[in-house]
């Protein structure tokens, strides 16, 4: 009996969410960040990302010419999840970003996991980034670094092993070493770096474009056709790409060091897209139009293709470009690794030291040198193009969850800041506060949230008048009785309603995907088993969501609010699952192995040292 007590114990802590509100003052980073610093912060985060790998990658290997159709999908899809990003921030504006979001809304198991698939994500991008800088320097220096640690270091003998580079990348991790250094000094100092890296490289941008277009053999698009890989290759292109535009999530993590979130997030969202998308597009189309897809380097794609052209100045320029853009990359993906750990540690699920701030430049400095090693033992070893896949799958899980938080805090009252025990009960939103949001507050809190319910029914945006909705129609009397039963059970047990139909919704998504993926072939051939599994697993994830349309919104006070909810959300959501399907086995045997992982430390560190379980014993103590 004791053993199965302690089962719906642990059980029971994998569900404990915290509040979506938090006090401004209590964070002990510095908030010195303007709307254009976000908006260089989210620039430098995307096009360090691989304005100069990611379309040598892309167009030489994956789509061809048709590698602007990839951008142009991938811009579109991370469009939509940094609409659900913002939703999501306006309500939690702190750092954390998807790790708090799916705190608040899918419970602490889910939110560790978020979280750390995040820190490997973010290891992975400074992993790629800079073995793209130490590759587009050892081309201006002509090879010697690689020639040099082949021939002295592995004795002459390249290393072949899945997931393994063809020699140790030493330059990319002293290069790493390097760029968290400016984090740990200072977000200001950081910002103001960044923004030197991010004018410079937007102004090599715009040159390379201008001479390829001068030099351009519009041929080229079309002399192995437009889409010699097909749309199979655009689709994984898409994939590839969409690691370019998920910078985007930097801006919300820099919530907390905002001076104004609520109106320099969306801001900076939309400025920083938008010169980050026309640069990928026009990097993109320069490429495809100065060389065959087949002569592409993916690794130092833009300075080989104007070294056979014959502008050997441009290609110094080129590579100029290439390293200051990726060393913002460097710098940006450093200071979002750290944003990463910190909160977790803050909230007890990694060690407190990791949540330690220096008093001076209020910078998280053991955060930051803990991310940076797990980068630079990955630079050294891992192999370029498996990263790409990993970190591709890693951005889009935790995108499909940032969509799924974003629908569940739209349909859930404001909680305050703290922790909320999840022991199966339902909310009750009577007064649009929850049971279990309600025995986190004092008395006197108590008194001002029903207080505040009866004087403004309002003040939860469109809860009131929908609960008011939902009782005439499950009342009234030509409304069948099992639809008035759905619509008291909808009405009574809401947050279940939302996670139910999310859940549906997400499973038969993820069958209609995999058919349509899997068995096209077969679809066109009009065969009965497949034609019947897409056209029901279709109808029943659109028709999953049909319980949303009664379940009251609560949109007050937030600073920026998804249109057409919860559509919009969801569209974001099947487009990510979409792009999930295009990926290889490899990719996800590799993040399972480090889910487990994760998992383990959870189990033997996290659940037991996390704070929401800390006040779960001090109320026990205190209600004894």
């Amino acid at each position: 009996m004791a053993m199965l007590q302690s089962c719906i114990d642990i059980c029971s802590s994998f569900f404990r969410r915290r509040g979506t509100l938090k006090e401004s003052n209590s964070s002990q980073l510095k908030r010195c960040l303007t709307a254009a610093d976000l908006t260089f912060v989210g620039i430098g985060a995307m096009l360090g990302s691989g304005v100069y790998i990611l379309p040598g990658e892309i167009a030489g290997e994956m789509a061809g010419p048709a590698a602007v159709l990839s951008f142009l999908i991938a811009g579109l899809v991370a469009l939509l999840n940094g609409f659900c990003f913002l939703e999501c921030a306006g309500q939690i504006p702190q750092t954390g970003a998807a790790y708090v979001y799916a705190y608040a809304s899918l419970g602490e198991l889910v939110a560790f996991l978020v979280g750390w698939n995040a820190i490997a994500a973010r290891v992975m991008s400074l992993v790629y980034v800079a073995q793209g800088w130490s590759a587009y320097f050892d081309d201006v220096i002509g090879g010697h670094i690689r020639n040099f640690t082949i021939e002295f270091v592995l004795q002459g003998e390249e290393w072949d092993a899945p997931l393994l580079t063809n020699f140790p990348d030493f330059t990319a991790g002293v290069v790493i070493l390097l760029g968290s250094i400016p984090v740990v000094w200072g977000v200001d100092i950081f910002v103001t770096g960044n923004t030197i890296l991010v004018v410079l490289n937007m102004v090599v941008v715009a040159l390379v474009f201008v001479v390829s277009m001068v030099y351009a053999d519009l041929s080229l698009l079309t002399k192995h056709g437009f889409f010699p890989f097909g749309f199979s290759g655009v689709m994984k292109g898409a994939v590839a790409a969409s690691v370019g535009f998920c910078g985007f999530e930097a801006i919300a993590l820099s919530s907390e060091e905002a001076h104004n979130p609520s109106r320099g997030l969306p801001i900076g969202l939309i400025n920083a897209f938008g010169v980050s998308f026309s640069a990928f597009i026009a990097a993109t189309l320069s490429l495809t139009v100065l060389s065959d897809y087949k002569d592409i380097q993916p690794k130092s794609s833009f300075a080989s293709a104007f070294g056979m052209i014959g502008v050997d100045w441009l290609r110094y320029i080129v590579s100029l470009g290439a390293i200051s853009s990726m060393t913002g990359g460097i710098l940006t993906h450093s200071y979002c690794l750290s944003r990463f750990v910190y909160p977790m540690s803050r909230d007890g699920l990694l060690p407190a030291l990791l949540a330690k701030t220096n008093e001076r430049t209020k910078t998280p400095i053991w955060a930051t040198m803990f991310g940076t090693s797990l980068a630079v033992i990955f630079s050294v070893v891992m192999d370029f193009a498996s990263v790409i896949n990993v970190i591709s799958l890693l951005y889009l899980t935790e995108f499909a969850v940032v969509c799924s938080a974003v629908v569940i805090l739209r349909y859930s009252p404001r909680a305050r800041s703290g922790y909320v025990s999840m022991d199966g009960r339902d909310e009750d939103t009577e007064n649009g506060t929850s049971r279990d949001e309600m025995t986190e507050m004092n008395p006197h809190d108590q008194m001002v949230t029903e207080s505040n319910a009866l004087i403004d029914p309002q003040s939860n945006g469109s809860g009131t008048v929908t609960h008011g909705i939902l009782d005439c129609l499950a009342n009234a009397q030509f409304i069948p009785k099992p639809i008035s039963f759905i619509l008291r059970t909808i009405r009574r047990h809401p947050r279940r309603t939302v996670i139910s139909s999310l859940g549906l919704h997400v499973m038969f998504g993820i069958v209609l995907v995999a058919l349509l993926t899997y068995k096209m072939d077969a679809f066109k051939q009009l065969e009965g088993a497949v034609v019947f599994g897409i056209i029901v697993s279709g109808g029943v994830s659109v028709v999953a969501c049909c319980p949303l349309l009664f379940v009251p919104q609560y949109d007050a006070d937030i600073s920026f609010k998804i249109p057409l909810m919860p559509w919009l959300p969801l569209v974001a959501l099947l487009c990510d699952i979409i792009l999930i399907f295009q990926l290889d086995g490899l990719a996800f045997v590799t993040i399972l192995i480090w889910m487990c992982f994760g998992l383990l430390i959870y189990l033997l560190y996290g659940i037991k040292h996390s704070l929401a379980a800390t006040k779960c014993e001090d109320s026990n103590l205190n209600g004894n």
